[in-house]
């Protein structure tokens, strides 16, 4: 439970206090994490979200480092006024989080955007994407080497990415900074 964090429910004993541990909050109401648990559950059962921590941030950078390894989440980024609820942070910053890993750990610029977008069209047979090439769809990102990072966090999910400059999807810009 001390691994545990809020993410997201409306029930009246978690809300306004995402990005906090079960077991934190669990202390503080006088429960046990597992009454806590079922008792977000039994108000708000689809819109509670909690994030597990399954992996070291060194095991992380090991499999990010293989060859194979490709960028990807299974989450995506709501609108920022929560109007739809709130997203795991990676929803806004596992690109740009990924980046900077990959750069931090040396990795050659060309190398570490290879893993974000030629890799992944090509294990997907994606013939449109993921080069820069006339005739293929123009999917692009410009971002600053040095600044690029993922900031959204448990608390503050909504947050977007430092460091990027614009993101154009099939040839329209989509994002700017």
């Amino acid at each position: 439970w001390k691994t545990v964090t809020l993410v997201s429910t409306r029930s009246s004993a978690g809300r306004n206090h995402a990005g906090q541990t079960i077991a934190a909050l669990a202390e503080r109401a006088g429960r046990t994490p597992a009454e806590f648990a079922v008792e977000l559950l039994a108000e708000d059962a689809a819109g509670t979200t909690a994030a597990f921590r399954g992996m070291s941030p060194e095991n992380m950078r090991r499999i990010l480092g293989l060859p194979f390894c490709m960028m990807g989440s299974d989450e995506n980024a709501r609108p920022a006024d929560d109007s739809i609820g709130r997203c795991h942070p990676r929803g806004f910053g596992s690109a740009a989080r990924f980046l900077r890993l990959r750069l931090d750990a040396g990795s050659p610029i060309e190398a570490a955007v290879r893993q974000m977008t030629g890799l992944a069209a090509e294990t997907f047979q994606l013939a449109d994407r993921g080069l820069v090439r006339p005739g293929l769809c123009a999917d692009l990102a410009a971002f600053d080497p040095d600044e690029v990072d993922g900031t959204a966090d448990f608390s503050n999910p909504h947050t977007p990415a430092a460091g990027i400059i614009f993101t154009v999807t099939g040839g329209e810009f989509v994002y700017r900074s």
